[in-house]
């Protein structure tokens, strides 16, 4: 294939409300976002069950039996119209506040709904619109209770915590470090750990935990006591 005709291909656009729901529906699918495939074992085997996949995956799938006039894959429903509305809405309104050359996804994301078009290339970007939306509902709770925080830490590196209530705040994994980043609220001040499985947003009790260090954190930018060998019930 030529240059010229690559460059046409990927240049290929198309409407966006249709991706947008079947974003929706993918997430719901998934019960989340997955950016690749991901193997679902059985709990006592350890085997392999099946795969998920991806939600970029779903779409690209979907939308092929659709060209190909087959039976849907992977149903579109009144939720996920509804919910890509809420996006679409939600999107608009951060339209005004896009500084160009700010945020490379919101400009892009700006000039979808703008011209209710997206380059075919684009589909996993529009894959990704669920998750950012819920992100950002997530991260401007966060900020919230965040700035109702006292000031200072939990305690000296080394210190040990026991039998503690806790607001779990976030959950959030990490590729990197192949773990689940936790955000708490513990004494009114923010503490945070690696866990090995996700653990759901709202009321936990620390069991016990040990100060590893103190630190800004890197993006909330607030006052960070880092806990180590934490023990958690929720």
């Amino acid at each position: 294939m030529s240059i010229k005709s690559s460059m046409t291909l990927e240049l290929k656009m198309i409407d966006l409300r249709p991706i947008l729901e079947l974003a929706c529906a993918a997430y719901r699918t998934n019960n989340g976002y997955l950016k690749v495939e991901q193997p679902v074992y059985d709990e006592d085997t350890n085997e392999c069950l099946f795969v998920k996949s991806a939600n970029k995956q779903l779409i690209k799938k979907e939308l092929r039996r659709r060209e190909n006039e087959r039976p849907a894959s992977m149903e579109v429903l009144d939720v996920d119209r509804e919910l890509a509305d809420v996006i679409q809405q939600y999107g608009r309104k951060l339209m005004f506040n896009v500084i160009s050359g700010d945020n490379d996804f919101l400009m892009d994301i700006s000039r979808f709904l703008e011209t209710g078009r997206i380059p075919e290339v684009s589909i996993g970007l529009v894959a990704y619109m669920p998750q950012w939306y819920y992100k950002s509902l997530e991260e401007k709770d966060i900020k919230r209770k965040l700035r109702e925080l006292d000031e200072g830490f939990l305690g000296q590196p080394g210190t040990k915590l026991a039998d503690k209530d806790c607001e779990i705040i976030q959950s959030e994994y990490s590729d990197k470090f192949v773990s689940w980043n936790i955000c708490a609220i513990i004494d009114n001040k923010l503490a945070t750990w690696f866990a090995k499985e996700q653990m759901k947003l709202g009321p936990a009790v620390l069991i016990k935990a040990k100060v590893k260090d103190h630190r800004t954190h890197w993006k909330f930018k607030v006052e960070e006591t880092r806990l180590n060998y934490v023990k958690v019930a929720q």
